[in-house]
């Protein structure tokens, strides 16, 4: 829409502030000029917290997306000439909403889209107003797409702010007394991914870097096209970004959070089967069909162990309480199922958990060996992980590495298993980038 060198030779054309368009541009400068100077600030300001443990208020934190998403707008403003550079903007944009999503600030993302936008809505909007001020001479409806674009990025972004909070005002998280930060019913998963920067571990980074170079590629790809070679480039890209996505996310991870991950999946893995058979296939095997399970079906004895698991997940303490106390004990590992669920239950609402009686209990089961007695061992080290995460143990997952020394050749393909589970999600969140960022890119080209 606006080529850089006509965005930059403003002054030179215009003496004096006369149209609408000069005065945004001197705006737009001036905001992004800020907002670059704010940029490494603000960064050291959050790097230094976060290095010395200290609380930072979430407005300061929510402030850098924003600022980010500033720039990644007027980046988009000027770069029309230049698609490999407009097609990183834009995956830049996908990548900051993406982080959003995934850490589930979707007032963040609101304001992000809002922020990216309002570069686009000041100097479209002020092009329009040139028609009226200079007549004939100048070509206004020109800013018309986007414009419209920009409008409706602003109206989802509001939108999504205005969500937020009424869902958090209609569902506040439940009260507890254990420390949120470190008490929750995904706390292990989070261990395994290894450290995180800015709220990123190291395979959802890897992931969103293989997303972001997928889209721009794709993206840059189909610049200026014809439809029909657009349509093809879209879905070849859709198709190998997904892929890519889901092997960074699968390979990319530390050593240590590797091998901590192959226990824990190999685990996980058996247990979706043992849901799968349970359910005949008449329920997604994901978190949300393990809920809608739960809320819409009646309670049976070999189901207790997943309604325990969902119940907690959703902060209903009390229910998953009585429910661990009626999951059935007449089996080895069903002691061990028993006394999991009910140690998880007390570790979640503040307590110590049982894990010397679960400990106690895995070692009954004979032989040593065995499949059950290693499932048993991967639920006796989680439940050690959660205990060493309460003691701000620096190595909080050892014991799962330890059971995966134990699995040997067990648990050497459960990291592609694992990865097949979730690459229809990532190729599907592929084809969304690649698909709204090109109609951004061909909706705001001349």
């Amino acid at each position: 829409m606006v080529p850089a060198r006509e965005f930059g030779a403003w002054l030179d054309d215009y003496p004096r502030l006369m149209l609408p368009t000069d005065i945004a541009r001197a705006v737009i400068s001036s905001g992004v000029a800020l907002a670059i100077a704010m940029l490494p600030l603000l960064v050291v300001v959050l790097v230094a917290a976060r290095l010395t443990r200290r609380r930072v208020p979430r407005g300061l934190a929510a402030l850098l997306p924003i600022l980010v998403a500033v720039c990644l707008g007027y980046g988009l403003l000027v770069t029309d000439e230049l698609p490999l550079v407009r097609a990183a903007a834009l995956g830049g944009l996908g990548l900051v909403l993406a982080v959003a999503g995934v850490r589930g600030w979707i007032d963040t993302a609101g304001l992000v889209l809002l922020s990216a936008a309002l570069p686009w809505a000041i100097y479209a909007g002020a092009w329009l107003l040139d028609g009226f001020v200079a007549g004939q001479s100048i070509d206004a409806w020109a800013a018309l797409p986007p414009f419209v674009t920009s409008l409706v990025a602003i109206v989802v972004g509001v939108s999504f702010v205005r969500f937020h909070r009424g869902y958090t005002a209609r569902h506040p998280p439940p009260p507890s007394p254990a420390d949120p930060s470190t008490r929750h019913w995904g706390v292990v998963g989070r261990a395994i991914s290894g450290p995180e920067v800015l709220g990123i571990s190291s395979p959802i980074g890897a992931a969103f870097v293989a997303l972001f170079a997928g889209s721009l590629i794709s993206v840059t790809a189909a610049h200026g096209r014809p439809i029909l070679e657009t349509g093809a480039i879209v879905i070849g890209g859709t198709i190998i970004t997904g892929l890519a996505t889901t092997l960074g996310w699968a390979f990319g991870r530390t050593p240590r959070s590797r091998r901590a991950f192959e226990a824990f999946a190999w685990l996980s893995e058996w247990e979706l089967g043992r849901f799968r058979d349970l359910i005949g296939g008449a329920t997604p095997v994901t978190m949300t069909g393990m809920k809608r399970y739960v809320r819409n079906t009646t309670e049976r004895a070999e189901d207790r162990w997943v309604r325990t698991e969902i119940l907690a997940a959703i902060g209903d303490l009390a229910a998953a309480r009585d429910m661990a106390a009626r999951i059935p004990d007449d089996t080895p590992y069903g002691r061990v199922e028993r006394i999991a669920g009910e140690s998880y239950v007390d570790w979640l609402s503040g307590g110590s958990g049982n894990t010397e009686g679960l400990r106690e209990a895995t070692l009954a089961i004979q032989p040593a060996d065995s499949d059950e007695r290693l499932r048993a061992e991967v639920v006796l080290a989680s439940g050690q992980v959660r205990d060493r995460i309460s003691a701000g143990d620096p190595d909080p997952t050892a014991p799962l590495r330890a059971v995966r020394d134990r699995l040997g050749r067990r648990a050497d393909g459960v990291l592609l298993a694992a990865a097949r589970r979730v690459a229809r999600t990532y190729v599907l969140m592929a084809g969304a980038f690649v698909v709204i960022f090109t109609l951004i890119d061909h909706a705001t080209s001349p």
